[in-house]
């Protein structure tokens, strides 16, 4: 299954808008639209502190909203998908895969 986060849909969201364009709002409307967008719950909050800390505790500081992902994602027993592997690979356990990467 192919899905997304709420929060890389609320990051979506706010680039379209931001740039202003109907067009690429439209398009966001669509991809999201054909996607399971996946909420975060609870018990998330326990794992997203443990995550943090262990991450402060090693110097390893990454985004915010990256770091929800990752977490939403732990939490979940999902994949991330991205071509930002170096912020993805500092969370430990984290399954991480680049599909733009050569083959």
């Amino acid at each position: 299954m192919v899905c997304t986060s709420i929060v890389v849909a609320c990051e979506l969201r706010f680039g379209a808008q931001r740039k202003g364009s109907g067009r690429l709002i439209a398009q966001v409307d669509a991809v999201l639209g054909a996607l399971v967008v996946l909420p975060i719950e609870a018990p998330f909050d326990r794992r997203y502190g443990e995550v943090r800390a262990a991450l402060e505790q090693r110097g390893r500081v990454i985004g915010a909203m990256d770091l929800l992902i990752a977490v939403q994602a732990l939490e979940l027993g999902l994949t991330v998908v991205t071509a930002n592997l170096r912020e993805f690979r500092q969370v430990s356990e984290l399954l991480v895969e680049n599909w733009l990467a050569a083959a």
